[in-house]
């Protein structure tokens, strides 16, 4: 193949291939417009950087509240806001919700109740023995009622007291 040969094949290439590009391009454009598909966004790295401390302080915040409220048991407080678990632990508010909410993935009432159900459920087990009713129960770990106790307990764990009881009751026995 010759030069003039190789200048007749590119010529030959470029007029097919010229039309076909432009034709992807106007179709890839239009089909973006229309789906929202190519979006990218490109972060510059300080800002990369800057998010992913952020996603680590909200990390360490959130390990800060569960620890104040494991070791403090403020969860038995029927009152217990946001404002109060931030002021114990010098978070502020917004941080602190923005934490439990990124971190976590639950609100500030279903980290609150969930170390609730979870101190309910020792209490469950030894209610016949200590003759405890349910609004005892619900009362020690910071509800306000027995229809939120048992409200909330079936959105975390997956059923009713009664049936966690039965399922449970065995185990408790024999590890006695």
């Amino acid at each position: 193949m010759g030069h003039s040969e190789f200048i007749q094949t590119i010529s030959i290439a470029s007029i097919i291939i010229l039309p076909v590009m432009i034709l992807l391009l106007f179709l890839a454009v239009r089909f973006k417009k229309k789906t929202g598909f190519l979006n990218i966004h490109v972060k510059p790295k300080a800002e990369a950087d800057n998010q992913k401390d952020d996603v680590e302080q909200l990390q360490k915040y959130a390990r800060r509240v569960e620890e104040y409220l494991y070791t403090s048991e403020a969860y038995v407080n029927p009152n217990l806001s946001l404002k109060e678990v931030a002021n114990a632990t010098g978070i502020s508010t917004n941080n602190l919700s923005k934490s439990i909410n990124a971190t976590l993935g639950k609100n500030f009432f279903d980290l609150v109740n969930g170390y609730r159900v979870e101190k309910s459920k020792a209490l469950l087990l030894a209610k016949k023995e200590k003759g405890l009713t349910i609004e005892t129960i619900a009362e020690q770990c910071g509800f306000n009622s027995r229809v939120t106790f048992n409200n909330a307990f079936k959105k975390i764990i997956g059923m009713t007291t009664t049936n966690w009881v039965k399922l449970n009751q065995n185990a408790h026995k024999q590890s006695k």
